[in-house]
């Protein structure tokens, strides 16, 4: 029912439940950029005013309007922003003629982020890395599993009393509000393909609660997945055709933070050159094999390097989140990083760990690496270093764990110069007999 507000209309102020310091954090980090400043401002100005009064309070519109500055006309549509977004409950009483205001509790964090399809509308106002951060912010860290839980029930320490008269069970007392606010989606999700592609798979839909069914298009929604996709989380997750929301939730969050890295590594990291331009730029037919592997370094992207490493197989998100750490946060260039990759793979059994990638990473920014030249001379620095503390028995103080010693490999385009350099210093000792000879025969 539509009524024609006047700024002289009696308005209440009322709550059934109370508002925490964890609602102010929900309302000004979750609830604030979908409902913006103004909106926020009126809600907890009225919580203010309740809280003061710790009753009904009367006011006129006018009275109200004096807090904001505002127009009529713009209290009244900040109020219907709270109304649809579950904030608000505004009723009218025909025969006193006042309005009477609802306070409501926001959700809890969890109910935000799983159960109310709010979290799409933030997702779509902040975008990722801010969800990602604000997210993280209201996860809580759970208890060390090692941890013995030796607390005390309540019949060991208070007697139980066996009479006990009943309480009257029509008063009602402030309590929490269990809120059930849901928001439509306009996500054109193909249900019946998605069936169709899981029951592949022997999982049928029919036996999914609707709870589940209503989860499933949310995280679609969130992630902006199609049937395919979304099929393929679900049966990630899927056991004894059981799918548990929060395993749900977190799986579909796994694959977009995996097709969100590829994403932003191929729009960021383009090949230094083109194999045209590399043609042009070597000005060879036959190249060797030290040219061949500048080539891979200068023509392919990070992605494609690591594909063909590993027999043009998909590349794991992990080594993915490695290469865009290289690139984000130790600036090194795709054709670097390239070099990088190969190196430490070989070293690591085609690993690409972490922490010790990053260790090179930074040795290689500070000496301000740029080119993939730069960094195969700074390869077979490192190389030629560690023989020399080999030939010594010792272990070179470079980019090697401190393990028992193993045969450390070498790229295939160093093993061709290390044979030229072992025939330069052959010819190099065979001089020097001669030279000796021809000494000798002067005295």
């Amino acid at each position: 029912m539509e009524l024609s507000v006047h700024v002289n209309d009696k308005l209440k102020l009322y709550s059934k439940t109370y508002f925490s310091t964890h609602h102010q954090e929900v309302i000004h980090l979750l609830y604030q950029p979908i409902i913006r400043t103004y909106a926020c401002n009126l809600y907890l100005t009225l919580w203010n005013l309740v809280n003061i009064e710790k009753g009904d309070l009367i006011l006129s519109h006018r009275q109200l309007l004096t807090f904001f500055n505002w127009s009529l006309e713009k209290l009244i549509q900040m109020r219907q922003k709270l109304e649809a977004i579950g904030l608000l409950n505004t009723y009218y009483h025909q025969k006193e003629g006042y309005y009477l205001y609802e306070l409501k509790q926001p959700l809890t964090a969890k109910q935000f982020f799983l159960d109310s399809n709010l979290n799409v509308h933030l997702l779509y106002q902040v975008g990722d890395n801010m969800y990602d951060y604000l997210e993280k912010k209201f996860l809580i860290r759970p208890l060390d599993k090692q941890l013995q839980n030796i607390t005390k029930n309540f019949e060991d320490i208070y007697q139980v009393l066996e009479d006990v008269k009943p309480i009257d069970q029509d008063k009602q007392y402030v309590k929490t509000t269990v809120n059930q606010f849901s928001v439509p989606l306009n996500h054109d999700f193909d249900f019946e393909l998605f069936s169709h592609l899981v029951s592949r798979n022997f999982v049928n839909t029919n036996f999914m609660t609707q709870d589940v069914k209503d989860a499933i298009v949310k995280e679609a929604a969130l992630y902006q997945f199609d049937a395919q996709m979304m099929s393929k989380v679900v049966l990630s997750c899927v056991k004894d055709n059981e799918i548990d929301i929060v395993c749900l939730h977190d799986t579909a969050r796994r694959y977009y933070k995996q097709l969100k890295t590829k994403y932003q590594l191929n729009e960021k990291m383009k090949p230094a050159m083109t194999e045209k331009e590399f043609a042009l730029y070597k000005n060879k037919k036959r190249l060797t094999d030290k040219e061949k592997a500048l080539k891979n370094y200068k023509t392919k992207t990070p992605q494609e390097w690591l594909s063909l490493l590993q027999g043009n197989t998909e590349v794991p998100s992990s080594m993915l989140e490695v290469v865009n750490v290289l690139y984000d946060d130790y600036k090194l260039s795709g054709e670097v990083i390239n070099v990088l990759i190969e190196f430490v793979r070989i070293r690591n059994d085609g690993r690409l760990p972490k922490e010790y990638t990053k260790a090179i990473a930074s040795s290689w920014a500070f000496n301000k690496i740029k080119t993939a030249e730069e960094a195969m001379e700074m390869v077979e620095k490192i190389q030629n270093k560690e023989k020399e503390y080999t030939k010594r028995g010792e272990i070179a103080p470079t980019y090697r764990y401190k393990k028992p010693q193993r045969i450390v490999e070498v790229p295939s385009w160093m093993k061709e110069e290390n044979k030229e350099n072992e025939v330069k210093q052959e010819k190099k000792s065979v001089d020097l007999v001669e030279l000796k000879k021809l000494l000798e025969s002067f005295k």
